[in-house]
């Protein structure tokens, strides 16, 4: 095997390991769209009234939501307490920033995978000399 055909090769393990990663970090980063949206569903549903609250392992307590503030993270373990509108308008926000992360992620893994094809390609065409 001559060095370009290595180079190609190596080339192409570069970019399948870019790929690899890339997928994970798609993967990821849908699954915080999705928490977000599950969030945004139950503050926006949010009211002072009685219902039942999961205390872990299946089991609910009854219990009565005396307030619609919504304690949001703010990052580096810290917390802020918001109205329930201007919570809400912060998780569409971070929605929002999750779905175009996703979208320039996706963009990327189409340029990374067609630099494979063509790399792929190259490879083929050294190998058929």
């Amino acid at each position: 095997m001559d060095n370009q055909s290595k180079k190609l090769l190596y080339e192409a393990q570069l970019y399948s390991e870019q790929l690899r990663l890339l997928e994970g970090e798609i993967e990821r980063i849908s699954m915080t769209a999705i928490e977000l949206s599950t969030s945004l569903n139950a503050i926006a549903a949010l009211e002072e009234n009685d219902m039942f609250m999961q205390v872990g392992g299946g089991a609910m307590v009854s219990g009565k939501i005396t307030s619609t503030q919504v304690i949001i993270p703010v990052g580096a373990g810290y917390m802020v307490s918001m109205e329930k509108e201007t919570a809400v308008t912060e998780v569409k926000r971070r929605i929002k920033t999750t779905e175009n992360a996703v979208t320039r992620l996706k963009e990327e893994f189409t340029k990374i995978s067609t630099k494979l094809k063509e790399t792929n390609l190259g490879v083929e065409k050294l190998n058929a000399k």
